[in-house]
């Protein structure tokens, strides 16, 4: 007689669970739909809701979730990218739950960021915007992120700086001395604004004049400083702000 274990895995610390049936137990059409190669014309409670069947392997309280977390977040996208501290507090979700969404949210950002690595990043704006937007856009902290390129505007390099609600401690020189280790011939700069709103701040104007002079003085350019919010970018080189020496 074949074992109960048979075809399943277990998670270190979650039941066990029929991991190649368990997307069955989400709605049929969804199920359907993915087989037959379709990536499109999802709703983000279907698509929450067939994730975390795969997850649990129970279609009812799949539902269930996926009502609540939608409800109480908005999109999807939020949800997935939600504090872990607020999520564990909705009803029904474990840590098990913030485990799975935190592996989605790593393979999108993954994925984009593989997109900029393969292409040009200043003629692939689309490219380098989602990355930005997927890795930035929905943190309730502030990050910020030197993406740095060689003479060819290639992706050799990125550091992150992690903040607070509403400041990222940003350094300069240690940019530019970073960018020299690399033999980085520019940079771009990239940071979220935790509000939303993605306008460009006094201060965001400052640093960035002084990343600028510091870079021009040791041959390493600021191309763009992206300021990513939950509903759009503003860019620096596109607003006329990064000074004459970035626009050469």
């Amino acid at each position: 007689m074949r074992s109960k274990r048979a075809g399943r895995e277990r998670g270190e610390n979650g039941p066990w669970v029929d991991a190649a049936g368990a997307l069955a137990n989400a709605d049929g059409g969804i199920r359907a739909r993915l087989l037959a190669g379709e990536t499109a014309n999802f709703s983000d409670r279907e698509l929450l809701e067939a994730l975390l069947a795969f997850g649990s392997g129970q279609k009812a309280k799949a539902r269930r979730q996926a009502k609540t977390l939608i409800e109480r977040f908005g999109t999807l996208g939020d949800v997935i990218a939600e504090d872990t501290e607020l999520l564990l507090e909705t009803r029904n979700v474990d840590e098990e739950i913030v485990l799975l969404f935190r592996l989605v949210q790593s393979i999108a950002v993954q994925l984009t960021r593989n997109r900029v690595r393969q292409r040009h990043a200043i003629s692939s704006t689309d490219a380098l915007i989602d990355y930005c937007r997927v890795a930035l856009s929905r943190l309730r902290v502030e990050r910020f992120l030197v993406l740095f390129l060689n003479s060819k505007n290639m992706l050799i390099g990125e550091t992150r700086i992690e903040g607070t609600v509403d400041h990222a401690p940003v350094y300069p020189r240690e940019i530019v001395k970073r960018a020299l280790a690399l033999n980085a011939s520019s940079v771009i700069l990239v940071h979220n604004h935790p509000s939303g709103d993605p306008t460009p701040s006094l201060a965001d104007i400052h640093m960035t004049e002084k990343i600028s002079s510091i870079g021009a003085l040791l041959g390493v350019r600021v191309l763009d400083h992206l300021v990513m919010g939950r509903s759009g970018h503003v860019s620096f080189r596109e607003q006329g702000l990064l000074g004459r020496q970035a626009a050469e």
